[in-house]
């Protein structure tokens, strides 16, 4: 007579178990990728939307200061927009003393909001 092993299958629940293991730690570590991807995507717009930004609050102190330009029809109503790029804009607010946020013992403040892919940020300027 042939005695029968009571081991029969262990090996193949081990063998799914270690599969099962294997397969829930690539997931979590794939998702943390995801994440992180998306975050750096997210930085990388949010660097170009702040130096758009910048590039709006330079050009109006140039216009302001060199070619003595007067910025008051970029108002809070109807701020002026400039495209860099289809993709990338900023809109330039000038304020006068005591307006909006800007101090009353300024001369005038100068509010510069950039925009790239629907991230945002926003610079100001007071003199």
């Amino acid at each position: 007579m042939i005695k029968e092993s009571s081991n029969f299958g262990y090996a193949l629940y081990l063998t799914v178990v270690f599969l099962v293991l294997t397969l829930g730690v690539i997931l979590g570590v794939s998702s943390l990728l995801v994440i992180e991807i998306k975050n750096t995507r997210e930085l990388a717009n949010s660097v170009q939307a702040f130096f758009s930004a910048d590039a709006g609050l330079e050009r109006a102190l140039f216009q302001s200061n060199a070619l003595n330009e007067d910025l008051s029809s970029c108002s809070i109503n109807s701020p002026c927009q400039y495209n860099l790029d289809p993709k990338t804009k900023y809109y330039v607010i000038f304020l006068r003393r005591g307006e909006g946020n800007c101090p009353g013992s300024s001369a005038f403040c100068l509010e510069a909001l950039g925009s790239y892919k629907g991230t945002r940020r926003g610079l100001r300027a007071v003199q």
